[in-house]
């Protein structure tokens, strides 16, 4: 419109009611919706050793590709019946669906795909190729050489884990119980807090170790660590609250053999030191971001990544955990707490001070009894929380509001009077401290929940575990793993 004919329209519109009545406003912007993934389901189909795989025929997107038979997931349905129901149909054979493996995502003739893989087992029938070229039973030394799809790729170092070490609880309990040193870590060393946990003959003690001045480093954690664990043989588990792994996909993009060379590589450019604000700035030389405020902030680094695998681990978003390169804009980030702390690992790596493992690239949890050295480990007070006092393990990860005192004091409750305490000779001291401040309490209720998995042999960690890349995060062997409804990116 013309801005003569705007003036004469407003003009018309104060003289002549009738005719303002008759103007139309303009019309609203039509803001498209996202169009949502499709969500797929596969099988990880396990015979021993081995895993069922099939090849794409002719017909099918990405022909020749190996992949996990399986298929959508329909309105309404779960992703355990949508696999029974995909087998049957793919493959003519009934499955049992047990763990889930992972989730990996891809674009598909310009529609997202979201796969979610659960390990099963056959119950009835023998498997033939239906729909698909070819069918294959692999070993985890063979899962290399096969060409994959780009969704499957992320659960393929969950595979070969199983493969090697079998269903069940792959995460074997500790041999015997040693010290525990819980840490609540920050970017800051006076906000850090350390709880210890020490097994005797007449039961387990935890309480509140007084931070060194200046508040607590890794140097003086990992010395504390080495004093409890002189009567141990020198074994000791130091469970702290910060990122010890990255995603698979980021790790795929760094000329590095695995996690610790990968953040050694980091801190010499400068990576570990350095966040970028703008998601065009995003890249694999410079991870660490801040989010910036108001809606769709983290998405836009998301997209920037190449979406969730490039920036979450598989065990983050089974938890719900933040992704772990954010080091602001978002609540509960630990991107600058991890950095500090791999600083400060490295440090110590290079000038000898101390001798310890991580966990679990460099040992295995059920070796940490022999280890003669601390085991450093990573831990998520999140999932801690919902283990320390139920009666019954596993449970559900909770909500966390630890900022709020009456949250806290109502979560420490419980856990002074749960039975296994009685059961298990547990005493613990510092309650007070841990109802007055956030840092004691993740410390003290990761201390605990620890105890509790170890006193009862229960598995430290979930499946989810990969020793080359991601890593893995004590606690999650008591809760129950599941995936959230699939997103993109």
């Amino acid at each position: 419109m013309a801005l003569a004919d705007q003036i004469e329209t407003a003009i018309l519109q104060v003289s002549n009611p009738l005719a303002r009545s008759r103007v139309r406003p303009a019309a609203r912007p039509i803001i498209p919706r996202p169009t949502p993934p499709i969500h797929v389901v596969g099988a990880a189909i396990l015979d021993g050793p081995r895993c069922l795989v099939a090849q794409r025929g002719a017909g099918m997107s990405e022909a020749g590709r190996w992949e996990f038979p399986g298929g959508k997931v329909e309105p309404r349905e779960s992703p355990q019946a949508a696999l029974v129901r995909e087998i049957r149909e793919e493959l003519g054979i009934a499955i049992a669906v047990g763990a889930w493996l992972g989730r990996g995502e891809a674009i598909v003739g310009g529609r997202a795909i979201v796969l979610d893989v659960y390990a099963a087992t056959r119950e009835e029938g023998d498997p033939e190729p239906r729909e698909h070229a070819a069918l294959r039973w692999i070993g985890a030394d063979e899962i290399g050489a096969l060409d994959w799809p780009e969704a499957d790729r992320p659960i393929l170092p969950f595979l070969r884990r199983v493969l090697q070490r079998g269903l069940g609880r792959p995460e074997a309990p500790l041999a015997r119980p040693i010290p525990i040193v819980s840490v609540d870590w920050a970017k800051d060393a006076p906000k850090r807090a350390v709880y210890t946990a020490l097994p005797g003959a007449s039961g387990w003690r935890i309480g509140r170790a007084e931070p060194p001045k200046g508040g607590w480093s890794l140097d003086p954690v990992l010395a504390l660590a080495e004093s409890l664990a002189a009567p141990f043989a020198g074994a000791c588990l130091v469970a702290i609250d910060a990122v010890l792994g990255l995603p698979g996909r980021f790790a795929e993009r760094l000329d590095a053999d695995g996690f610790l060379p990968a953040i050694d590589a980091l801190e010499a450019s400068g990576a570990l030191a350095r966040s970028v604000r703008a998601p065009a700035d995003w890249s694999p030389a410079s991870p660490f971001f801040a989010v910036a405020a108001g809606a769709g902030g983290l998405t836009r680094f998301l997209e920037a990544a190449g979406g969730r695998a490039t920036l979450y681990r598989q065990i983050e978003r089974a938890t719900g955990a933040n992704p772990v390169f954010a080091v602001s804009g978002i609540p509960g980030t630990v991107g600058s707490g991890s950095a500090a702390l791999w600083r400060e690992l490295l440090a110590l790596r290079k000038s000898g001070a101390r001798d310890f493992r991580v966990w679990p690239f460099e040992i295995e949890l059920e070796d940490a009894a022999e280890s003669r050295v601390p085991i450093l480990a990573e831990s998520y007070p999140r999932a801690c929380y919902a283990i320390a006092a139920p009666a019954d393990l596993p449970v559900r990860p909770v909500a966390s509001a630890k900022t709020k005192r009456d949250w806290r004091i109502a979560r420490l409750e419980p856990l002074r009077a749960a039975p296994w305490l009685e059961q298990e000779c547990v005493s613990i001291e510092g309650f007070e401290a841990a109802c007055d401040g956030e840092d004691d309490f993740d410390a003290l209720m990761q201390a605990a929940a620890l105890v509790r998995l170890v006193a009862v042999r229960y598995p430290l960690s979930s499946g989810l575990v990969d020793p080359i890349w991601e890593g893995g995060i004590l606690g999650t062997g008591g809760v129950s793993l599941a995936p959230r409804r699939p997103r993109w990116p």
